[in-house]
C-alpha cells in the first residue's frame, strides 16, 4: 500500500514522539471534520422492532429534510418485553 508522502511523515512523527496511541482518536476527529465539511450527519437509530426498507428510506429522507445534511444512519432493533396481560403496569405513588 502505498501512502502520500504526507500521511507517512505524519505517522513517522507519531512513532517518533511514542504517540502511536493516538491513533484512534485521530482517526475519529479526522473522521467528523470530514463528515462536518461534507455536510453529513451521523444518526444511530434504535427501534423496538426491525424497519423495513422503505421505512428506514424515509425515515432518512425526514432526517435529511429537517438537518439540511446528508444523513448516514445505522439502525438497530431492540425489541422490547411486551407487558403479560396479568402484568399491572407500575403507578407513580408519590
Amino acid at each position: 500500500m502505498e501512502l502520500a508522502p504526507s500521511v507517512r511523515n505524519f505517522l513517522c512523527v507519531l512513532v517518533d514522539h511514542h504517540r502511536t496511541e493516538l491513533l484512534f482518536e485521530i482517526q475519529e476527529m479526522f473522521r467528523v471534520d470530514l463528515n462536518a465539511r461534507q455536510n453529513i450527519a451521523e444518526a444511530v437509530v434504535t427501534s423496538a422492532r426491525a424497519l423495513g426498507a422503505d421505512e428506514r428510506k424515509k425515515l432518512i429522507e425526514m432526517l435529511e429534510k429537517q438537518t439540511k445534511k446528508k444523513i448516514e444512519a445505522q439502525f438497530h432493533a431492540r425489541p422490547t418485553k411486551s407487558p403479560s396481560k396479568w402484568e399491572t403496569p407500575a403507578r407513580d405513588t408519590g
